[in-house]
C-alpha cells in the first residue's frame, strides 16, 4: 500500500499529559506506517503526539487492517466532489455492489468563471448578467448588505 509522501497536516486534539497530569491539547507532530511482517494483514501506526502546554512527547500505537480494494474505491470516490465542479455527491454501497450518484449543477462553472471575470472588467451583457443572477452569483456590495 503506497501513501503519498508529502503531503503536510496538523492534527490537534486534547489528551491526557502524563507530566501535566490533566487532559490537554496536543498537537501531532509526524505519523509512520510500518508492516511488521510482509504476510500480515494489518500496519501499524505510529502517532507522534506533543503536549502544547509542557512539551511532552508521547507516542500512540494503532493497528490498521490493511485496506481492501472496496475501502480504497470508495475513498477515491469520495473525493470527486472535492475536484470537480458538482452540485452534490453520494455513495451507496451494499453488499457486492458501490453506487456513486454524481448530481451536475444546472449551469456550466467554467462559463459562469469566465462571465464573473468578465464582469469584474465592467462589461457583460444583460443575457449574461441575467445568467450569473440565476446560478446564485452576487457582487460584494451584494454580499455586504445580506451579511447587515
Amino acid at each position: 500500500m503506497a501513501f503519498a509522501p508529502g503531503r503536510s497536516i496538523t492534527i490537534r486534539a486534547r489528551r491526557g499529559c502524563a507530566k501535566c497530569r490533566i487532559s490537554t491539547w496536543h498537537v501531532c507532530y509526524g505519523i509512520r506506517y510500518e508492516k511488521p511482517i510482509l504476510t500480515a494483514d494489518c500496519y501499524l501506526k505510529h502517532m507522534f503526539w506533543t503536549c502544547e502546554v509542557c512539551g511532552e512527547t508521547s507516542e500512540e500505537l494503532k493497528e490498521l487492517p490493511e485496506p481492501t480494494e472496496r475501502v480504497m474505491l470508495v475513498k477515491r470516490l469520495l473525493k470527486v466532489g472535492e475536484d470537480y465542479d458538482v452540485k452534490s455527491v453520494s455513495i451507496h454501497s451494499d453488499a457486492r455492489t458501490v453506487t456513486l450518484r454524481v448530481e451536475f449543477p444546472d449551469y456550466d462553472p467554467a462559463r459562469l468563471r469566465r462571465l464573473a471575470l468578465k464582469l469584474e472588467d465592467g462589461f457583460v451583457s444583460v443575457g449574461e448578467l441575467m445568467e450569473l443572477r440565476r446560478a446564485g452569483f452576487c457582487s460584494e456590495e451584494e454580499r455586504r448588505c445580506r451579511q447587515i
